[in-house]
C-alpha cells in the first residue's frame, strides 16, 4: 500500500513531563489541548495523509474511535506485527452485530475531550503498557467505540529479538494490572499463528513465553 505523508498547517508544542510513563505523559498533553477531539499516537510512528481525514469521514455517535496500525517497515518482525494484527483493535459485535473494537490502541485513536475527562484520563499507575485497554473499558461506560479504518499511521517496530521480548514483556505486565483491576483472567494463552511460516512459529513462542514473565513478574 502506498501511503504519502502529509505536513499539518498546524501549531506543535512540546511538553516536558515530569511523571514517568506513556500515561502520565498523555495526560499531561490532554490536560493543554484546547480542541474538541484528542488525537493520540506514538514516537515510533508516522502519519499519512488519510491519519485525520479518516477520521473526519468515520464520525458518528460515538465517543472515541479505533484507527488503523500498519508496519513502516518490511522486515521479517514488522511483517509478523501485521500478520498477526497486534495492533490492531480486537473486534466485538454491537446491538445491530457489526463489528466494534474491545478497545483502541494509542498509536492511532480519537477521544472525545468531554468523555476522556469525565473517566478521569489515563490511570497512571499503567506504566509499561495496557492503559489504553484500561482507558477503553472505562469509555464503554459512558458511551460507545467505533473504527475508523480508513485513518492510517505507520508504526516503526523494532528489528531484533531484544526489543521484540521487551515489547511482549511489558504487554504481560500490563495483562497483570488489568486482571488486578477488573477481576478477570488475563494470563497469557498460547499464540494462535495467522500465517504459517518458520519465523512466525518461533516469534509466536517468543511472544507467548515473554509475556508469560511480564505477567508473572507481578505479583
Amino acid at each position: 500500500m502506498n501511503c504519502r505523508l502529509i505536513y499539518f498547517p498546524i501549531t506543535i508544542k512540546i511538553v516536558k513531563c515530569l511523571r514517568g510513563g506513556a500515561a502520565c505523559a498523555r495526560n499531561e498533553g490532554a490536560s493543554i489541548a484546547k480542541g474538541e477531539w484528542l488525537l493520540f499516537c506514538d514516537d515510533d510512528c508516522v502519519a499519512t495523509d488519510s491519519l485525520i481525514e479518516g477520521y473526519i469521514k468515520g464520525q458518528n455517535s460515538a465517543i472515541a474511535y479505533a484507527g488503523k496500525v500498519i508496519s513502516f517497515g518490511k522486515d521479517r518482525y514488522s511483517k509478523y506485527y501485521d500478520q498477526q494484527e497486534i495492533l490492531l483493535a480486537p473486534n466485538a459485535k454491537y446491538k445491530n452485530m457489526r463489528k466494534i473494537p474491545m478497545y483502541f490502541v494509542t498509536a492511532n485513536a480519537m477521544v472525545l475531550k468531554e468523555a476522556f475527562i469525565k473517566v478521569n484520563g489515563f490511570n497512571e499507575s499503567f506504566k509499561y503498557a495496557a492503559e489504553d485497554v484500561d482507558l477503553s473499558l472505562r469509555l464503554w461506560q459512558i458511551g460507545k467505540l467505533d473504527f475508523a479504518f480508513k485513518s492510517i499511521i505507520l508504526h516503526h517496530f523494532e528489528n531484533n529479538w531484544k526489543d521484540f521480548k521487551k515489547r511482549f514483556f511489558n504487554y504481560g505486565m500490563g495483562n497483570k494490572q488489568l486482571e488486578k483491576i477488573y477481576n478477570v483472567t488475563k494470563k497469557p494463552k498460547k499464540v494462535e499463528i495467522k500465517k504459517k511460516t518458520i519465523f512466525n512459529y518461533y516469534a509466536a513462542q517468543i511472544q507467548h513465553k515473554y509475556m508469560l514473565k511480564g505477567y508473572n513478574s507481578i505479583q
